[in-house]
């Protein structure tokens, strides 16, 4: 992985944000040349594979759909946005650091990019203390389903980048592996 790493910093390969593929869908999508928006396919998926109990912290999705479900509201159309939102959340924060060394192993901790890790919380000064992790990002190499990923993370959350010149759909294939993967250690 340390030479993954080499290799990007100095830009011999380049990886695109996983946001940016799914944004260029949502603007194909705006102009009327695509139907499916990918968030909410993985967002649905991410609902099915956990049979409508999601880990604990999508519960607040959870009791959403079924709120609206009870109440038999017919402003469903706004499904595809919350099923988007349990994709975006997930890919963001359920698969944090914990997760990823469980998936994954022990990452690479570096100073290339990233904000830091907070240190732990003292309510009496209401300031977090000196962190543990000194570098101030977290990554990974890995290759799910045939695509490659540099999978990082700090404070502010997990980012995802995959190779470039993918379809959305590959990368959406390669996500619902990992989400397979996940689901197995929640």
């Amino acid at each position: 992985m340390k030479n993954e790493l080499q290799k990007y910093v100095k830009g011999e390969i380049h990886y695109e944000p996983m946001l940016n593929i799914f944004f260029q869908n949502q603007r194909d999508r705006l102009q009327g040349s695509r139907k499916t928006d990918y968030y909410a396919e993985i967002g649905e998926y991410i609902w099915n594979i956990f049979k409508g109990n999601l880990p604990e912290e999508l519960k607040f999705f959870e009791d959403m759909f079924k709120e609206k479900i009870i109440k038999k509201l017919s402003v469903f159309n706004n499904r595809e946005q919350q099923y988007s939102s349990i994709a975006i959340h997930f890919l963001t924060s359920v698969l944090n650091g914990e997760i990823l060394k469980k998936l994954f192993g022990d990452p690479i901790y570096h100073n290339e990019f990233g904000e830091g890790f907070d240190g732990p919380y003292d309510e009496e000064t209401d300031e977090y203390g000196e962190p543990e992790i000194k570098e101030s990002y977290a990554s990974y190499f890995v290759e799910i389903e045939g695509v490659k990923f540099h999978i990082g993370y700090d404070n502010r959350g997990t980012n995802i980048e995959v190779e470039p010149n993918l379809t959305a759909e590959q990368v959406v294939t390669s996500i619902k592996k990992l989400i397979d993967m996940t689901k197995n250690i929640l």
